[in-house]
């Protein structure tokens, strides 16, 4: 038996939508309404048409506005890191190679000195470029889990900034 005090709390509703013809979809608003049928309680389902609220409007309205927003940083955080890993993270490990390729001629220990310091700024950009290029690209989080990009993170923290995580 239920509780007294349970019967006057009110329930639940919600909007959907059904398809009522072939292609044809109705928008309706959705309730349990409690009855008692001998005794014993039952639930009826209520399907009204919508009731439309300025309010309610604006708030969905909102919702896929900042919904769309998402999608297309989304789209533009893919091109960009796309375009940093395909061209100019390419570009730049040519010319890094480049620079490696070019050490064993060079014998003048000051050439060789400045080759070693452009060959180590290249080596930078180029793990810069990598780790803009993943910062960009949130899709990790769906491709390993939560778990495992979390775990990545953690690990890339502790490298980069010699933080320990516990």
């Amino acid at each position: 038996m239920m509780k007294k005090g349970a019967l006057n709390d009110s329930l639940p509703y919600f909007y959907s939508q059904m398809p009522v013809y072939a292609g044809v979809v109705k928008d309706f608003s959705m309730s349990l309404k409690r009855i008692f049928i001998r005794g014993e309680l039952n639930f009826q389902l209520i399907l009204r048409p919508p009731v439309r609220n300025e309010h309610i409007e604006m708030a969905k309205f909102h919702e896929l506005l900042v919904q769309e927003t998402m999608l297309t940083q989304e789209a533009e955080r893919k091109r960009i890191a796309r375009e940093l890993h395909d061209h100019i993270g390419q570009s730049v490990y040519s010319i890094y190679l480049g620079l490696e390729g070019i050490k064993a001629f060079v014998e003048n220990e000051k050439y060789e000195k400045h080759l070693a310091r452009m060959t180590n700024v290249m080596e930078k950009t180029l793990n810069e470029i990598k780790d803009l290029s993943k910062s960009l690209r949130p899709e990790i989080v769906s491709r390993l889990g939560i778990r495992d990009t979390l775990t990545e993170a953690v690990r890339e923290w502790r490298t980069l900034y010699n933080i320990e995580f516990y």
